[in-house]
């Protein structure tokens, strides 16, 4: 039995060093998309359209169409807000994979 043990071991060393590879290059991959993601216009667009309303809150000529938006954003419905935070999350990167992860923990 030990000799079948001494002829796995290459194997499944080769094996282990295969899968810790792709796990670096997904990594990699990862790391890239958010960086080109930080470099794009389409967080600085998330950023004010999800921020908008509270800052034109305190802004006196903006108030009125925050209050405005704000009436018409509570009539929207259920599936307009589904796939408005969807969109943001994907492009924010944080895809069902790694939401699934942070609930496991």
């Amino acid at each position: 039995m030990a000799p079948a043990l001494v002829k796995l071991l290459p194997a499944l060393a080769g094996w282990i060093g295969s899968a810790v590879k792709v796990g670096k290059e997904k990594a990699t991959a990862q790391l890239e998309r958010q960086a080109a993601l930080a470099n794009s216009w389409v967080g600085g667009l998330l950023v004010a359209f999800w921020f908008y309303p509270a800052v034109a809150n305190y802004v006196p000529v903006l108030r009125e169409s925050a209050s405005e938006g704000f009436q018409l954003l509570t009539a929207s419905p259920e599936w307009y807000w589904q796939l408005l935070i969807g969109i943001t999350l994907t492009v924010l990167g944080l895809g069902k994979k790694t939401i699934s992860r942070r609930r496991k923990r």
